[in-house]
């Protein structure tokens, strides 16, 4: 019966997901992804990052949908090949990752992160968590071939520290993850303490490399001294952005996942520095969550992708009975699968409101903006950079969110950057301001956030009509000068 049961979940550990991928072929663009391509685009039309674009992001963000864009274009279809190609490649990594404790967990590992990740739904695809998880994986990879070479493979050592420091021009969290492989690598490294600097110097050199080229590309860009000062400056103000925690099912099933991990990693196993490492990457990954208070559900990826590799090496360990391993594994997939499969049609229809959105501010921009016409968007997320994308219009000034200007007001990094956002407006008063009614964060939500930057609410009383209005947003141009006044 062993073997029925074990061709049967092997079935569905292939099946589940390549059905789900298959499925998402037409998802299209949305959320966050079409802001950073936005971004993107407008750095390749020449826009300096962080000068004439103001965004909170790294640079490896941009460079990466800077990437897609010069490649593959902006299409809806480009998207999910990058996503798809993305997810193969963590994939591949967790299934090596898992690989010494034996091919099912290592089928497992790969399976459930995939239906984890496609039943999140089209606003998931490509985002920066879920992209950040890749280099992390490989990194630990290598930090684990290094720990069980007794820290005599330096190759090994620079190969963590490479991807590591990938990770880093993406996430600043990254040295997060280092931090808690360290532990594991300098007790490997102490048994060959002749090896030892060698493989630490390596492993800083590697790491440096990629943060090197980042940095260099924005200096490159003229954007060197608004990126520091985006790091010591604004970074800890936008950290102080909290959101009330509002358990998912998600988070639940992150939390549930990396601590059951965590207690079935305690018993007596082999290949207990991999599964160490799975763990602390998941422990890690919960922590980096809390610790930045947004509670966006794609900044589970981390937590989710090492507990997820971590259970399964745990659960399929080969001297369990095979009943036990067939089952324990039987149970997850199965839940990860219903789950997938529930969330999926919901999150569809949501996605395809968004789209529906974009195309009715990209119309309402077409009929009452000239070609060539600029409109400033006062919005995050509700669609006014993807409609923007569409049109292939830049921004009239460095505001590309507008809760940049309405927090912290007293703060002389937004004092300045009100400054330049006014200077540029009024140098060339944009055609059409697009004020989208939801905000981020939520408090700010409302038309009348605006009353948050005087000067930019008298900007608009002064200078601009209301043209259109739609259920969510409003798109003010410019005012035609009355009867025998001066224009």
């Amino acid at each position: 019966m062993a073997p029925v049961l074990r061709k049967a979940l092997v079935t569905l550990l292939v099946a589940v997901p390549v059905v789900l991928a298959v499925r998402s072929a037409d998802w299209p663009l949305v959320f966050d992804a079409a802001l950073m391509h936005y971004a993107a685009w407008s750095i390749l039309d020449g826009a300096r990052p962080y000068v004439d674009l103001f965004d909170m992001n790294f640079p490896g963000t941009y460079l990466f949908h800077m990437g897609v864009l010069a490649t593959l274009g902006e299409g809806d279809g480009a998207w999910r090949v990058v996503d798809l190609g993305v997810l193969a490649a963590t994939c591949a990594a967790l299934a090596a990752f898992a690989w010494p404790v034996g091919r099912l967990p290592a089928l497992a590992a790969a399976s459930w992160y995939a239906t984890y990740h496609l039943g999140d739904g089209p606003e998931a695809a490509g985002q920066r968590d879920y992209v950040f998880a890749l280099p992390l994986v490989l990194s630990s990879l290598f930090a684990a071939r290094f720990v069980e070479a007794d820290g005599r493979r330096v190759a090994e050592a620079a190969g963590f520290g490479l991807f590591a420091g990938l990770a880093a021009t993406i996430k600043p969290t990254a040295v997060l993850w280092v931090l808690g492989a360290a532990p594991f690598l300098l007790r490997a490294g102490l048994r060959t303490p002749a090896v030892l600097p060698r493989a630490v110097a390596a492993a800083i050199g590697a790491a440096l490399l990629p943060l090197a080229v980042a940095v260099g590309w924005v200096v490159a860009q003229g954007s060197g001294e608004a990126f520091w000062g985006l790091v010591h400056e604004y970074l800890p103000l936008y950290g102080r952005i909290r959101h009330g925690l509002a358990p998912s099912r998600r988070m639940i099933l992150a939390v549930v996942t990396c601590l059951l991990a965590a207690g079935l990693a305690l018993r007596p196993q082999p290949h207990r520095a991999r599964l160490g490492l799975a763990v602390v990457g998941s422990l890690v990954g919960l922590a980096a969550y809390g610790a930045q208070g947004k509670f966006w559900t794609y900044h589970l990826y981390p937590a989710v992708v090492f507990g997820l590799l971590a259970l399964a090496m745990a659960l399929g360990r080969p001297q369990d009975p095979r009943w036990a391993r067939l089952g324990a594994l039987a149970v997850v997939t199965v839940g990860l699968s219903a789950m997938a499969v529930r969330l999926i049609p919901s999150k569809v229809a949501v996605n395809a409101w968004r789209v529906g959105q974009v195309e009715t501010m990209e119309g309402a921009i077409r009929a009452h903006v000239p070609p060539g016409g600029t409109v400033q968007i006062l919005d995050t997320t509700a669609g006014g950079a993807h409609a923007l994308l569409r049109l292939h219009s830049r921004l009239p000034s460095p505001l590309l969110y507008d809760f940049h200007v309405l927090l912290d007001g007293d703060a002389p990094f937004v004092v300045d950057l009100r400054a330049r956002v006014l200077a540029a407006w009024e140098a060339h008063p944009p055609d059409a301001f697009l004020v989208a009614e939801a905000a981020y964060p939520e408090a700010l939500s409302g038309y009348d956030r605006v009353q948050r930057f005087p000067a930019l609410a008298a900007f608009l009383d002064a200078g601009y009509d209301t043209a259109v209005v739609e259920g969510t947003f409003v798109l003010l141009t410019r005012a035609r000068p009355s009867h025998g006044e001066a224009p």
